[in-house]
């Protein structure tokens, strides 16, 4: 029977219980996928990280990235909840940590207990709503609406306006649409937008909080407000702060990390 570390880290929160929660497990070398599919599921968070050291690479570690159900090519929190382990327990005397991806590698700064990551910005267009969108949204109307290719942006008037929305969940499940991201600016001053983030497609109804979100909608509000450094708050019910940066096409996002849990999964059949 072999023993197989996992944490729990609360992403983009100081504080236990809100954020994004992610699993990390550390590994010497990694299992069979299935394997590693079984402790996702097991977990049973929204996104579990596996990491082994590389010491014949360029890059720290290898990672990988598992939902419940299956393997994704990148998720933004898990790999900031991985780094946080990495800088905060494994290699404390570290600043700074890498990991190889399909894309290429992909860096974690630690400073003043914020941990940042860079990656492009995803390119969109504006777009007229399509009446299937308005009815989804139960009629709200929007100020502006954006398309990646996969994921719409609808941007709203307010704070307040964004909170009430309640979209109708079954009708965007038949949109051919990967995601559906809201943001308002904040007119309460606390933060400059914020922002709620639907993936029906995935079966889940409002996500925690959505770093790749933020890749899509910086750029019309680097326009709407002509800065490039920006804080943001997710309006979930477990909530999130962000702070961006924006570098031409690169994106430094930036957020807190905090540990939750630390054990073990015993996978039965393995030495």
């Amino acid at each position: 029977m072999a023993e197989v570390p996992i944490f729990q880290v609360d992403v983009f929160s100081s504080d236990q219980h809100l954020g994004n929660p992610a699993a990390v497990c550390p590994l010497t070398e990694f299992l069979e996928n299935d394997i590693l599919q079984a402790v996702a599921r097991e977990s049973n968070l929204s996104e579990t990280a596996f990491i082994v050291p590389t010491p014949d690479k360029e890059t720290d570690f290898d990672i990988k990235w598992f939902t419940p159900n299956s393997e994704v090519d990148l998720c933004g929190h898990a790999t900031i909840a991985a780094a946080s382990i990495v800088l905060s327990f494994l290699e404390t005397d570290w600043e700074q940590v890498s990991f190889d991806t399909i894309d290429g590698p992909v860096h974690v700064n630690q400073r003043g207990g914020l941990f940042s990551i860079t990656l492009p910005m995803i390119d969109v267009s504006p777009i007229e709503a399509p009446t299937e969108l308005k009815e989804a949204l139960n009629g709200f109307d929007c100020k502006h609406i954006y398309h990646s290719g996969t994921t719409y942006h609808i941007v709203y008037e307010s704070r307040e306006t964004l909170a009430k929305l309640d979209p109708d969940f079954d009708l965007l499940k038949q949109s051919t649409s990967y995601g559906f991201i809201a943001s308002a600016p904040d007119e309460t001053g606390e933060t400059d937008f914020v922002t709620r983030c639907f993936y029906p497609s995935l079966d889940i109804e409002e996500d925690p909080v959505t770093l790749t979100a933020y890749r899509i909608v910086v750029g019309h509000w680097a326009s709407e407000k002509g800065k490039d450094t920006f804080m943001s708050h997710q309006l979930s019910n477990r909530g999130g702060q962000l702070w961006l940066k924006k570098n031409g096409r690169d994106l430094t996002i930036s957020g807190e990390a905090t540990m939750i849990s630390q054990g073990s999964l015993f996978i039965a059949g393995l030495d």
